[in-house]
């Protein structure tokens, strides 16, 4: 039986610098080590280090970012007309474009691949709606990957925004690429609940398999020994992810030997909360994204690692995120939703986990919980076998059960 030909069909990768840039860009360079013949198709927006990067693995080829067609402009100034089209078509002209323009490649390339990745990014999920209404995959092996859920209006709380009768063309599209997938994966058991809402899915076709990481980014560094402790949060500070309770609970306690630091970009109003503590000596912001890797190094250094999620009532997301963090080692402050995938995977007993605004739980880990060596052993015992399910020869094995 010769190697498996692998397409992977990828919105956008521009220099890897998005959560979902990054997991998609290392699960094609897991899955190529293994399999030679394997090619991506993304937008002409990719950086030429990636290009070069990728020339180590496979082919690449690419379609227009900007490519909106002379006729299309003019319906662009006419908000009603504009709105028309674009909840008949289920996409922009943008969005619309990038799916004709796949559809073109695969009408030539269809038969040098065996199987088909389709890995999703931001809002579009162009790579999955350019395989319905297409004969020509009969035979093909599909696998679609889902990192969100799809449209904006069927978000959870507070992230969803439009509303579904708009969208109704959208949740069409993707219902058709989830009826023609051979598997459908998620990253976490909850988004895979989320979806059941909306879409009509086969559990038979459906695998949770997590987001794929850069676990050789995070190795040689040396952590300094020292009495103070620091607690680090890397990424970015959405609107319904506001840690102002959780600073000003740890102003209020007055700690002579412990650091927080913030490093990625903030909301505006997020920011007009936090302001007020970057007098302190103890509090650390830099509203600004730093480089993936660096971000790495700096959790590495630090004791603890803060994760933020939502206020909601339920989060479905696994985030890019905590699997990182869960590879420096190192123990985790986690302000989740009850019904989270971050609170299922951990669970009941983990030593460091409120919601955001739990403002008596939040006290009791910074004051008491964080520095109690029992707990800390407990909290590193229960992310280590987290882990193993986050690993690149795990991933890799599931992924070998599809291909």
């Amino acid at each position: 039986m010769k190697p498996s030909r692998i397409l992977f069909i990828i919105e956008e990768l521009e220099d890897i610098t998005t959560s979902a840039a990054i997991v998609n860009y290392n699960l094609c360079k897991i899955l190529a080590k293994e399999y030679t013949n394997s090619t991506i198709l993304t937008l002409d927006s990719i950086s030429k280090r990636v290009k070069n990067d990728w020339s180590n693995f496979g082919e690449l080829y690419t379609h227009p970012k900007n490519n909106i067609k002379k006729y299309q402009k003019p319906l662009m100034y006419f908000n009603k007309i504009r709105a028309l089209i674009y909840a008949f078509i289920g996409n922009d002209f943008t969005h619309y474009n990038r799916i004709i323009n796949i559809r073109k490649f695969l009408k030539i390339n269809i038969t040098n691949f065996d199987t088909i990745v389709l890995l999703s990014g931001g809002l579009g999920f162009t790579p999955h709606q350019s395989i319905i209404n297409n004969r020509k995959f009969a035979g093909k092996n599909i696998i679609s990957v889902y990192h969100d859920p799809f449209p904006i209006s069927v978000y959870p709380k507070p992230y969803s925004k439009s509303n579904k009768f708009k969208e109704f063309f959208k949740i069409k599209n993707l219902q058709k690429a989830i009826a023609l997938s051979n598997t459908v994966v998620f990253p976490s058991q909850r988004l895979f609940e989320w979806y059941l809402n909306d879409y009509k899915i086969d559990e038979k076709k459906v695998e949770i398999i997590p987001h794929a990481v850069d676990e050789l980014s995070i190795s040689g560094i040396i952590k300094k020994e020292t009495n103070e402790i620091t607690i680090t949060h890397t990424g970015t500070l959405l609107k319904p992810r506001n840690p102002k309770c959780f600073l000003e609970i740890f102003n209020d306690l007055k700690f002579d030997n412990t650091y927080i630091n913030f490093y990625g970009g903030i909301n505006n109003i997020v920011y007009e909360d936090l302001k007020v503590f970057e007098g302190s000596k103890y509090i650390n912001i830099y509203n600004y994204r730093i480089p993936y890797k660096e971000s790495l190094e700096i959790s590495f250094r630090s004791d603890f690692l803060l994760l933020i999620e939502s206020n909601g009532e339920f989060n479905p997301f696994l985030p890019t995120k905590f699997v990182d963090y869960i590879n420096t080692g190192r123990p985790i402050i986690i302000l989740s939703p009850l019904k989270s995938e971050i609170s299922r995977l951990v669970g009941v007993n983990y030593p460091f986990i409120t919601t955001l605004n739990n403002k008596n739980q939040i006290k009791e880990i910074l004051q008491n919980r964080i520095h109690n060596k029992g707990n800390v052993i407990k909290a590193l015992s229960i992310l280590k076998k987290i882990k193993l399910k986050f690993s690149r020869d795990e991933i890799l094995n599931n992924y070998k059960q599809l291909i």
